[in-house]
């Protein structure tokens, strides 16, 4: 696996993280000098924190700078926001325009919310992941047993 795939991955397996867990961090939620990362509303609508390895440290600065990059142009083009809960909407009216709300996986492009028909860029689609795992999985895992198995 390459790219964003494998480092969201890499979170599943490194921070025990379930995908959408993960799909769903954001950029504020990545604490590199506790080396933690929050997971919001997990499992039983539950926060928590889990360990953040060593080993991601250097892939997420990169991972939050493509964001940055990303963010930047969105905003200059009149975009730029993200979906927040209606009660963090209204209590931080900015806060979906800032960059420490962004999505640390952010969409390769920006859709229409059908909630508000406010163009916004929302997280990568779990499919995009899934897909990657399954090209990859029945090749490294189970040698020369034919992937039709998995089908």
């Amino acid at each position: 696996m390459r790219g964003t795939p494998r480092l969201v991955a890499a979170i599943l397996y490194g921070g025990g993280l379930r995908l959408l867990e993960a799909l769903r961090l954001r950029i504020k939620d990545v604490d590199f000098v506790a080396r933690l990362l929050v997971v919001r509303e997990g499992k039983g609508g539950k926060d928590r924190r889990t360990m953040l390895p060593d080993s991601l440290q250097q892939p997420l600065h990169a991972q939050i700078e493509l964001v940055r990059r990303i963010h930047r142009k969105d905003l200059t083009a009149g975009r730029g926001e993200v979906w927040l809960r209606d009660a963090l909407e209204r209590k931080y009216a900015n806060a979906a325009r800032e960059f420490g709300w962004q999505y640390l996986f952010p969409a390769s492009r920006a859709t229409v919310d059908r909630r508000s028909g406010i163009e916004r860029r929302h997280h990568l689609d779990e499919s995009a992941v899934q897909r990657a795992v399954k090209a990859r999985l029945p090749h490294r895992i189970f040698g020369t047993l034919s992937p039709r198995i998995f089908s």
